[in-house]
């Protein structure tokens, strides 16, 4: 099985890679006529979903005065111009909860892959039960 799929991966990225080299597919696939493509780039809200804007505050998280500073970071979508009417919302942790329910979830990688996996953990889990895994990706 996973020598199958390896093989359709690698069959595939190489036919859409070298599909336009080759001008007998190119004029087959542009002369089939019940293919329609969309274009309205310019309309679309999935162009100005990363248009966010980032309000940090400062927050002292030390009472012993020794100046130990952490922030809170919150985003949100851009209010001004088009990304206004796009009507974007942020999922919350039940939104998550639904959305992940019996779903696996498998991660592999460097310490990017890890800080995806702190940070699809932190929105689902609460902040004592983050506290307790949190030594583990330390």
């Amino acid at each position: 099985m996973l020598f199958f799929g390896g093989a359709l991966f690698i069959t595939l990225a190489v036919g859409v890679h070298l599909t336009p080299y080759f001008p007998s597919v190119s004029d087959f696939v542009s002369s089939v006529k019940s293919v329609v493509v969309y274009d309205n780039r310019e309309d679309s809200c999935i162009n100005l979903v990363n248009e966010v804007v980032w309000d940090v505050k400062p927050r002292v998280i030390s009472s012993k005065g020794d100046g130990t500073v952490d922030y809170d970071k919150i985003w949100d979508w851009s209010r001004n111009g088009k990304a206004k009417g796009c009507d974007f919302e942020k999922l919350g942790r039940g939104d998550v909860k639904d959305l992940l329910n019996g779903s696996w979830i498998v991660v592999a990688g460097d310490s990017q892959a890890r800080l995806t996996v702190q940070s699809l953990l932190s929105l689902i889990l609460n902040e004592k039960r983050m506290a307790m895994i949190m030594g583990r990706f330390v």
